[in-house]
């Protein structure tokens, strides 16, 4: 200081441009990209004397009217290269200054995108900020860096998708570990830049498989590392950030298979991951939990009966988790893991309550999900029935693994009846009482008879569970499927069964609605004629 004027009062009164700026950087740039051709030996013995230099132009220009002036990028973007190719933790002051780097790109990117400015894609050098994480151990380094490659997203996500694998990679090795709030924001702004351009182009399940899954096996794979206090807010933002209606079922599946191996191995870590997949889900809306359920339940009726051994199957299965490395033992547990999450989601407090308050707004997915439970259990006992023949079940541990399955897949049938008003009961039975596969009516008639016990006869209850009385009678008359005439008998016998249940509670009450039936299920195709016949 010289008169009571200090050096950053003497940089204030200078008037420099961005151009300028930009040549003066590029020069040093220069200079330390021709020490960097020094002997390995010499470099690591003494600091390059153009860093203080340096730091001091960088600060200076930082603080300027021209600090985020997109002419700067160019040197700036060279200047990293440079530290990135020389180990920028080497010194101190070269670590700072490289941090200095990353701060203005920064910055001028955030400026730039505010004002509607896009700096030009072939200035842009993602390849050289991705590998300045790689090159860092300084978690500082990696939060800059990552809030550029957030900033650069916002103008050039195509760009950044290149490497977003890299990112993430990086990210679930180190960042995601850190127990600190501004790590935590540096992550949700990551998240919220990088993820879009990731999921915004669709295509098929298979194509979004092959594009989202590695990064969200990123994360589901570190969920343990993850300060637990940290842990809902993240995955809470990747859920939102991905877009629930489309990924939430998926992250929810990575993460019942992450449990798979705990289950088999035993151990208090089963319960924490099931507790925190059950929590995640109860913090999306009510229709999008049911919409996920529907989805795993979907993907439990597509999985293989058995280990996939034919490398041609293994290419054809469209699943998040890892289905075609799954052993046998996996694969039953993977069953049996994800339809308990199903039935504890269903039966708990918090979907009730959501639930709830849509007033009936639901009912077209309750249905829905209704339907696809009822396929996935003739799939299952398809499956079972194959695995069976197959000698497939020669272990104590299999058959009871097989039975448990069965079980807990009509005890989810359950849970969606007891969701369901009964008008819509009544709606989705009937409907269901015309679905190609003979199983499914089956065990739709099963649902029918159980509803029809259960209503009192002197409620207006009667009047609509009466309604199911007409499209059963009509499978008890239709005509014998040939196709599969013993399944065919089947559903011919629940039909008579529901009928006979009905006119026990309510006959008496109604003897004319049933009088009329008499003539329909005593026709040509009755049980009674095709037996005779």
């Amino acid at each position: 200081m010289a008169g009571g004027v200090s050096l950053r009062d003497l940089f204030n009164r200078v008037q420099l441009d961005a151009v300028t700026a930009a040549d003066e950087i590029s020069a040093i740039a220069g200079r330390l990209g021709d020490d960097e051709n020094k002997s390995k030996k010499a470099r690591a013995a003494s600091e390059p004397s153009e860093l203080p230099e340096l730091a001091t132009l960088l600060e200076y220009v930082q603080n300027s009217s021209v600090g985020t002036d997109t002419a700067l990028v160019p040197a700036l973007v060279s200047l990293l290269s440079v530290f990135v190719g020389a180990d920028a933790g080497r010194h101190g002051t070269q670590a700072y200054v490289m941090q200095l780097v990353l701060g203005m790109l920064t910055r001028v990117f955030e400026a730039a995108t505010a004002a509607h400015i896009v700096v030009p894609e072939s200035v842009v050098r993602v390849d050289t900020i991705v590998q300045a994480i790689r090159t860092s151990s300084s978690p500082q380094t990696h939060n800059q860096t990552l809030l550029l490659l957030a900033a650069v997203a916002a103008q050039h996500p195509d760009v950044v998708l290149h490497h977003v694998m890299a990112i993430f990679t990086f990210m679930g090795a180190n960042v995601l570990r850190q127990d600190d709030e501004y790590s935590f924001h540096v992550i949700q702004q990551t998240l919220e830049r990088v993820i879009p351009p990731l999921v915004q182009h669709g295509g098929s399940r298979a194509e979004q498989i092959a594009q989202a899954g590695p990064v969200l096996r990123v994360f589901v794979d570190t969920l343990t590392h993850i300060p637990r206090h940290r842990r809902m807010a993240l995955f809470s933002t990747l859920v939102r950030t991905m877009g629930a209606d489309s990924y939430a079922a998926a992250v929810v599946e990575l993460l019942l298979e992450k449990n798979v191996a705990r289950v088999l191995k035993g151990g208090r870590e089963t319960d924490d991951v099931l507790a925190f997949t059950l929590s995640l889900t109860h913090e999306l809306e009510a229709a999008q939990q049911l919409q996920c359920v529907e989805q795993v339940l979907l993907d439990v009726a597509a999985l293989p009966a058995d280990a996939v051994k034919n490398t041609e199957l293994a290419a054809g299965i469209v699943q998040y988790a890892d289905v075609a490395r799954m052993s046998g033992g996996e694969l039953r547990t993977f069953r049996l893991v994800a339809l308990d999450y199903a039935h504890q989601l269903l039966t708990s407090r918090q979907f009730g309550s959501k639930l709830g308050a849509l007033q009936g707004a639901a009912d077209a997915q309750l249905s829905g999900t209704a339907q696809t439970q009822l396929q996935l259990i003739a799939q299952l006992s398809a499956q079972h029935a194959q695995v069976e023949a197959g000698g497939l079940l020669d272990t104590d541990v299999a058959a009871r693994a097989w039975k448990q399955t069965v079980q807990l897949a009509y005890a989810v049938l359950d849970d969606v009846n007891a969701l369901m008003r009964l008008q819509l009961f009544v709606s989705t039975v009937v409907q269901l009482l015309g679905h190609d596969d003979l199983k499914v009516r089956r065990k739709a008639l099963a649902l029918a008879n159980t509803r029809l016990s259960e209503v009192d006869a002197r409620t207006a209850d009667a009047d609509d569970v009466l309604k199911l009385l007409a499209p059963v009678a009509a499978v008890a008359a239709a005509e014998l499927d040939t196709s599969d005439e013993r399944e065919s008998l089947a559903c011919k016998q629940a039909a008579l069964l529901c009928v006979a249940t009905a006119a026990r509670r309510f006959a008496a009450a109604r003897p004319t609605q049933f009088t009329d039936l008499v003539a329909i299920i005593s026709g040509a195709h009755s049980l009674g004629a095709t037996q005779a016949a």
